[in-house]
């Protein structure tokens, strides 16, 4: 079966109070192996971007900036979106 040697990727955009948010993700083998999500106002903002299943891979800015004291928590088969939307709502 060559698919069990490819990443699956999933991507969607929402608009949302004029400003276009795109998130997208790949995982491969129950890993995250990169995750991305811009917002588009008049430019391109990358607000979150990871490029490999490790935290020490994870960039943040803008709006998630101040999730990255927690940044280690997040482990390869998890996504950073959702872990930064858990800890927000229960901290």
């Amino acid at each position: 079966v060559a698919y069990s040697k490819k990443p699956t990727s999933f991507s969607i955009e929402i608009l949302l109070r004029g400003i276009i948010y795109k998130y997208s993700f790949s995982t491969f083998d129950g890993k995250i192996i990169n995750e991305k999500l811009t917002k588009k106002n008049k430019r391109t903002e990358i607000i979150l971007e990871r490029t490999s299943p490790l935290y020490t891979d994870i960039t943040l800015r803008s709006e998630l900036k101040g999730f990255e004291n927690n940044i280690s928590v997040v482990k390869e088969n998890v996504l950073c979106l959702s872990m930064a939307d858990f800890l927000i709502r229960f901290a």
